[in-house]
């Protein structure tokens, strides 16, 4: 039998950013859950598509997950017993208007309260972020008023989709 290949072990994240849930199929099968495993590398990732398996002579029943990284697209896969738990992290979602573009990339963006942010740069680090980059970018330079979509989970922020504004009438 072949060693599994698995990454270093990571280091604990913070408690504020999870929450427990047990890996048994029927809670988990939601498309839109995200999962942590103690394996993986430290992601927040949203599930493709869960499998279990029969109990086998052992008396575990497994369960794999198949998953994408929300903000790099990478594929993870894991297999976990279906006894155990898994942490699965908090995904906060919210939207801003875009107000300003600057030649170094960063967004102004402004939330339904008149606050402006001015920390985000356009998206990057994989082919889905650069075209997404790129897409902002034309649209602002046409003049568009867009809404952009941040994702927030683990401590990390990034713009993860962008529509334009609807028309005042």
């Amino acid at each position: 039998m072949r060693p599994a290949t698995r990454a270093k072990s990571v280091q604990p994240f913070p408690a504020e950013s999870t929450s427990r849930a047990r890996a048994t199929a029927p809670s988990l099968t939601r498309p839109a859950l995200a999962f942590l495993s103690p394996r993986l590398p430290l992601a927040s990732v949203q599930v493709i598509e869960v499998t279990t398996s029969k109990t086998g002579k052992h008396g575990h029943a497994k369960c794999h997950f198949t998953a994408t990284d929300i903000f790099t697209g990478k594929k993870m896969e894991e297999l976990v017993p279906s006894s155990h738990n898994l942490e699965v992290p908090i995904v906060a979602r919210e939207d801003y208007t875009l107000v300003d573009l600057n030649d170094e990339g960063f967004l102004g963006l402004m939330d339904d309260s008149g606050n402006v942010r001015e920390d985000l740069k356009l998206p990057a680090g994989h082919a889905d972020a650069e075209e997404l980059a790129r897409q902002i970018q034309d649209a602002w330079d046409e003049g568009k008023e867009l809404i952009l979509t941040v994702l927030k989970s683990m401590n990390q922020e990034q713009v993860n989709a962008m529509k334009e504004a609807p028309k005042a009438e």
